[in-house]
């Protein structure tokens, strides 16, 4: 009699209770660690639009828009709260809860021993919520789109895919 088929019974009901048993809640997501010297600021009002009941007005479609911009400051002479106040003006303000649903990550680096900013980085994306709200989208566009901003240039474009 062959033994090998004695073993697989045995072995058969192991093997099913060895496989993990992964569920939404089970998932464990961990920021990556920023530098010491790294202000992280973020922003968003997505889960305060899911949990409104009120419903928006019809809107064309229109593409979410991305920001993407990094920028080394190393001449600029900028500690990083002229840098924040710099990107509050001219983007956070602007984007706004009435008109917007919006997620924001800004990061400045700085150097500690002079406390002067060396880099930004902004990741961003937002809808307009109405056509109200994308007719401001497009005058802001036309004002800032393609201009310099903090010794780069300010891209926002639509997000594709």
């Amino acid at each position: 009699m062959r033994h090998k088929y004695l073993l697989l019974p045995v072995l058969l009901p192991l093997c099913a209770f060895s496989q993990s048993k992964i569920t939404p809640d089970t998932m464990i997501f961990s920021d990556n660690p920023v530098n010491k010297n790294t202000i992280v600021r973020s922003f968003s009002n997505e889960f305060e639009r899911l949990n409104q009941d009120n419903h928006f007005e019809e809107r064309a479609d229109y593409p979410t828009q991305v920001i993407r911009l990094s920028g080394s400051l190393e001449n600029q002479q900028l500690d990083c709260d002229q840098v924040n106040k710099q990107i509050d003006e001219t983007i956070v303000q602007n984007i706004t809860p009435d008109k917007f649903t919006y997620n924001m990550y800004i990061i400045c680096t700085y150097d500690p021993e002079t406390n002067l900013a060396t880099q930004f980085t902004i990741h961003s994306y937002f809808d307009p919520l109405d056509d109200n709200a994308i007719d401001f989208l497009k005058s802001y566009l036309s004002e800032y789109n393609g201009t310099d901003f903090l010794g780069t240039k300010l891209k926002i474009e639509p997000a594709k895919g």
